[in-house]
């Protein structure tokens, strides 16, 4: 976003296409804030290249690789879980194949049912009684921060951090708050909204039931859920899966979160309809 913004004041940046500043500006970004230039990549090629082609590839790769060297100077980041190592049970696999079926398709659900309900905020933004839409919408957001004791308040890492450790300090109701973010997002035409809700959502919903198994089969479960409704949602299953495995640190994992994402983005492909990002773009440039 500050990339795209930077670009309608500065004549060189204007130079370049639309789509390679937004890979760069995303790269850097992501690979900064997670150490992970492989993240940054993944996204340009998921996501960007699917229409702008390869290329992208190269300055996104070294951007986000600047960005990932420059913050291991800094320290690690705080949301990063360590000391998660535990496989997946194979006893446990049938349930993971059953957390992946049904976090898909909310994830998919989810998309659909935002897009309608976004469409309409967006009128309500716009009318003579705007004012009282946005006051309202800030008070259900304070309401919500005073009723989680501040659970709700940033992108959902407060409640997603504890679920993929294995130790979820909240319940299925942490979910409430991240429908209201992405639901804002594309209603105000903002890049955005869906990548830290989205995996919320998954392990949130998934932790409260998994109270009779070891700690870390429920962290491991709960990335599957997280991976699977972000894929379920956004339709780019190396990126989703790459982006829960930067969260929580389980090298042993990964295979299974690639699996549930591919499992996920397949199943919001063959039920059709557009994915996030397709809407944000779209929102964003009729902006």
């Amino acid at each position: 976003s500050m990339l795209l913004a930077l670009r309608r004041r500065f004549l060189v940046l204007q130079q370049l296409p639309v789509a390679l500043v937004a890979a760069i500006g995303g790269g850097a970004g992501l690979g900064a804030a997670f150490r992970s230039p492989l993240l940054g990549a993944a996204y340009a090629l998921e996501e960007l290249s699917a229409v702008h082609g390869l290329p992208l590839m190269v300055p996104t790769l070294i951007l986000g690789g600047l960005g990932g060297a420059l913050n291991s100077r800094l320290g690690q980041p705080a949301r990063l879980a360590e000391g998660m190592g535990a496989a997946l049970e194979l006893r446990l696999l049938p349930l993971a194949l059953l957390i992946t079926l049904v976090t898909a398709l909310l994830g998919v659900l989810l998309v659909r049912l935002l897009i309608p309900l976004s469409g309409w905020l967006a009128q309500r933004l716009r009318d003579r009684f705007r004012w009282l839409t946005a006051v309202g919408i800030t008070l259900s957001l304070a309401l919500l921060a005073v009723l989680s004791g501040g659970l709700s308040l940033n992108d959902g890492s407060l409640a997603l951090g504890p679920a993929l450790a294995g130790a979820p300090a909240t319940g299925w109701w942490a979910a409430v708050p991240r429908l209201l973010g992405p639901l804002l997002s594309i209603a105000i035409g903002a890049p955005g909204g869906l990548m830290h809700d989205s995996m919320t959502l998954g392990a949130v919903l998934v932790t409260p039931w998994l109270g009779a198994l070891p700690e870390q089969q429920q962290a491991a479960l709960a990335g599957v859920a997280a991976a699977a409704l972000f894929s379920g949602a956004c339709r780019t299953p190396l990126f989703c899966a790459l982006f829960v495995f930067t969260l929580q640190g389980n090298a042993v994992l990964l295979p299974w979160l690639l699996t549930a994402s591919a499992i996920a983005a397949a199943m919001g492909r063959w039920l059709g309809g557009p994915s996030w990002n397709e809407v944000q773009v779209e929102a964003f440039r009729t902006r």
